[in-house]
């Protein structure tokens, strides 16, 4: 069901006009070239191979475009062909890759480079984007075992695992001279011959490290995890397991550790230049909240617990899972300041955070990647409108499709001040939270007759996360947890806000009180993908109608129903739209919102609730009157029709 709905209406049957279907590697080579005399415009690879496994006979062209490598429907292998000695392709100057969409596994594996970079090497002004990916048995005789990231690159790693990789000389899963952000990521069992078996950063590299296990279970690290040699280091809820003799980390830069956790299970006390060594710099800082079951780090934040056992129990994952009575839980960050978030959007299990365990109504993100679930499982009746009380005037409404699925959508403003803004993606229920790892923002569409679906541009733009103390989410409300995507760290600030529930359509023990409720759910016209309509009619027998679409002029637009009025198979809405806005996040203000008659909307609906004939007339000027012929994409779990 989850990839039913995110096909449709995240990249939807017109978005992906430049994608491309490949089942060799002949195929592969030619799309790049196509790709690289396509300019900005991202071209779309899917591997669609019966064995799921592609082989790499020698060196791919150069990457000058924009191209996009995912798996169609099912996780694949990309690997070097026996003899092949040599990387999976370079990524050239201006040139950007994204390799995997987080739904599909895509593994890199076995290939072997006598310079920097054994699978895929990134020179300076390009990108790499790497999600959901795992690196497997890739080797460089210079550095990076895995992924080389030149001066002046930028290289993101989302959920990426990084296993048994090695370098010649530096960096045996990353060496990074540029920008590099890891969130999310698993190191195990990398080496590197001189210095760093995870990552090198040496002068001039800017290094952020948010949620990531550091391992060695098959003994093959020989020096130090990291090695900072002049450029800057940030890491962030973080697990290192540091049993051997090696420094953890050396760092003669500038290297910042917050909310992490250094474990020994042998419990020695050793010197401060055991686990991290400085060569008398001073270039460790804690920010705070770092455990440390020796003393070994420069932990000298007021926060900081050195000596102290984490309590924990590694799974077969490596991940650190707090028992009960961990010091870990409910122990680290709540503070949100200067857009840096307390810590990311979900954790390494998957559940959104922070969580309130304790119930006292304070979301506090636990030490480590690891966050403990406060609240009960979610259930089909968190179907509704949510919104932060002090932030009238944008809101989420929220479908839960079942099958663990859900579809979220934010309506908001630009960061501009003068434009309306919605986003939407398709989450993964996770205990008491809803995950988005996707979430999307389109561009391209214009009102009316003008409409081209294969206009419209699907842009990736960050994740976010729900998180429900309990059914109600009224009394003692949710959080709401954006973080911005590692192109948009310049334009979108990262949000953390209360999640109220305004409406439902069950009741909290799935039954449905009103038998119109049915008719709720997401209509849009195929060959118009992009905009549509969200309809939610209430357990109270009011209903909401959301218009979804884009200015004549091409920006984004949304409306909002101000009442309904039900009669019969017919819903009477008069619309509201925000005639002047606010900004996005910090900057949004709801004494700057003007909301003003739109105009309204008929939707008539057919036997079944699956069509929906749509007359509108607006009282606002380009938008004018017409009709739309809608079919149903989604239906709230736990609803049945009435008609």
């Amino acid at each position: 069901m989850k990839t039913i709905i995110t096909l449709i209406i995240i990249f939807s049957l017109n978005s992906i006009a430049n994608a491309v279907d490949i089942t060799d590697e002949l195929e592969l080579r030619q799309v790049i070239l196509s790709s690289n005399n396509a300019g900005a415009t991202p071209i779309i690879v899917r591997i669609a191979i019966n064995n799921s496994t592609l082989i790499i006979s020698e060196q791919l062209p150069a990457i000058t475009g924009n191209l996009i490598i995912i798996g169609a429907g099912k996780s694949v292998t990309i690997r070097a062909a026996d003899g092949y000695n040599g990387p999976m392709v370079k990524v050239a100057d201006r040139g950007r890759l994204v390799l995997g969409n987080f739904a599909d596994d895509v593994t890199i594996s076995s290939f072997s480079n006598d310079s920097n970079g054994g699978a895929i090497a990134v020179d300076p002004h390009a990108k790499f984007i790497s999600n959901g990916v795992v690196f497997s048995n890739n080797t460089s005789n210079q550095n990076g075992g895995a992924v080389y990231c030149s001066e002046e690159s930028d290289c993101s790693f989302q959920q990426t695992t990084f296993l048994k990789c090695e370098a010649g000389q530096s960096g045996g899963a990353v060496g990074c001279l540029g920008n590099c952000e890891f969130n999310n990521v698993t190191f195990d069992g990398n080496s590197a011959n001189v210095w760093a078996c995870v990552v090198d950063a040496p002068f001039g590299s800017n290094v952020n490290i948010n949620q990531c296990t550091v391992t060695d279970k098959l003994n093959q690290c020989n020096t130090n995890y990291y090695d900072v040699n002049g450029g800057n280091l940030k890491l962030k809820n973080c697990f290192f397991e540091v049993d051997s003799n090696n420094p953890f980390a050396s760092c003669t830069g500038d290297c910042e550790h917050s909310s992490n956790v250094f474990y020994s299970a042998q419990f020695k006390t050793s010197n401060e230049k055991t686990v991290c060594n400085d060569f008398g710099t001073g270039a460790f800082r804690s920010l705070g909240y770092n455990i440390d079951s020796e003393n070994g780090c420069f932990l000298d934040h007021a926060t900081d617990l050195a000596n102290t056992d984490p309590n924990i129990t590694l799974d077969s994952n490596n991940l650190p899972q707090p028992n009960t009575g961990s010091p870990l839980i409910e122990s680290g960050s709540v503070e949100f300041t200067n857009n840096i978030l307390p810590c990311s959007y979900k954790d390494m299990n998957g559940l959104g955070r922070p969580q309130d365990f304790d119930g006292d109504g304070v979301f506090t993100c636990d030490r480590g990647p690891v966050e403990i679930q406060g609240g009960a499982d979610l259930t089909n009746a968190q179907s509704g409108l949510y919104f932060d009380m002090d932030r009238s005037g944008e809101g989420i409404i929220l479908e839960m499709l079942g099958g663990d699925s859900a579809l979220v959508t934010m309506f908001t403003y630009h960061p501009n001040k003068t434009e309306l803004m919605w986003f939407i993606g398709v989450g993964d229920v996770v205990g008491n939270s809803i995950v988005i790892d996707t979430l999307q923002r389109t561009s391209g569409g214009v009102f009316g007759s003008a409409f081209n679906a294969n206009d419209i541009v699907r842009t990736d733009i960050g994740g976010m996360s729900l998180i429900f103390p309990d059914c109600e989410a009224a009394a003692n409300p949710g959080r709401l947890t954006f973080e911005a995507g590692f192109e948009f760290t310049n334009e979108l600030e990262n949000m953390l806000v209360k999640n109220s529930r305004l409406s439902r359509l069950l009741n909290c023990d799935q039954s449905q009180p009103n038998p119109k409720s049915g008719r709720s759910g997401t209509f849009f016209d195929l060959d118009r993908s992009g905009e549509g309509v969200f309809v939610q009619v209430l357990d109270n027998g009011n209903a909401v109608v959301i218009f979804y679409t884009y200015t004549p002029d091409g920006k984004q637009f949304w409306s909002v129903s101000s009442d309904v009025k039900i009669d019969g198979a017919t819903l009477t809405a008069n619309m509201l739209y925000p005639a002047s806005t606010t900004g996005f996040s910090s900057q949004f203000n709801p004494d700057e919102v003007n909301l003003q008659p739109w105009g309204t909307i008929i939707l008539e609906y057919q036997p079944g609730c699956s069509n929906v004939n749509i007359n509108y007339n607006s009282v606002v000027s380009g938008f004018g009157s017409g009709t739309l012929a809608y079919q149903r994409l989604t239906q709230p779990a736990g609803t049945s029709c009435d008609i």
